[in-house]
């Protein structure tokens, strides 16, 4: 009857790299306002089908305005015009509900069926520690970390927290290739009931 919609960051292939530029076939800001578009066509569609839909995104490293990650203030990503745009556009929608990240800009918080779930997108964090990091900040133990950045599936259980790392929808890109990092594009559907996951 819930559907939460996660977008943990990376929707755009940016300005991070050199070889990624000449690569795009599509500038960064035609890149955006597709994206927003189908993002939020995407909800609309969604939302005939579910009772609810909630709306929960983060931006990612590859949407950063600046192509050197020193000078680069997080604040300054394009995938922030999509939050604004998406948040805007399916305020005409009554059953979509678009909701801020309340403690920290880049920490999505989500409680589904009375479960404690953290979106991150996972530049700024280990998967190995990740769990650790969120239960320190939080104070408490969330069920379940919800992460991409390294777009490759990857899932592990420590202490009952479940740290889930999501496959990418664009795959790899060649600067990805030409370090070694490979993995299929994906996404993943996780379906809850009073048993969890």
């Amino acid at each position: 009857k819930k559907l939460h919609v996660v977008d943990l960051g990376d929707a755009i292939e940016g300005l991070i790299h050199v070889t990624t530029r000449i690569d795009n076939v599509v500038d960064v800001v035609e890149q955006t306002k597709i994206y927003a578009e189908a993002f939020t066509e995407a909800i609309e569609i969604l939302s005939k089908n579910f009772e609810e839909v909630h709306v929960h995104m983060t931006r990612g490293n590859h949407s950063r305005v600046s192509p050197n990650k020193k000078d680069s203030i997080d604040k300054e990503s394009f995938e922030d015009i999509i939050a604004w745009f998406t948040e805007t556009k399916i305020k005409g929608i009554p059953n979509a509900f678009y909701h801020d990240n309340v403690i920290h800009d880049e920490i999505i918080l989500m409680n589904v069926l009375g479960y404690k779930i953290v979106g991150v997108h996972g530049h700024k964090h280990n998967p190995q520690t990740v769990d650790k990091v969120m239960a320190t900040m939080l104070g408490y133990n969330p069920d379940y970390i919800l992460m991409g950045h390294r777009h490759h599936l990857s899932e592990r259980e420590d202490s009952g927290i479940e740290v889930i790392q999501n496959a990418s929808m664009k795959g790899v890109d060649e600067y990805a290739i030409s370090i070694g990092k490979v993995g299929k594009a994906g996404q993943k559907l996780l379906v809850f009931d009073k048993n969890g996951r």
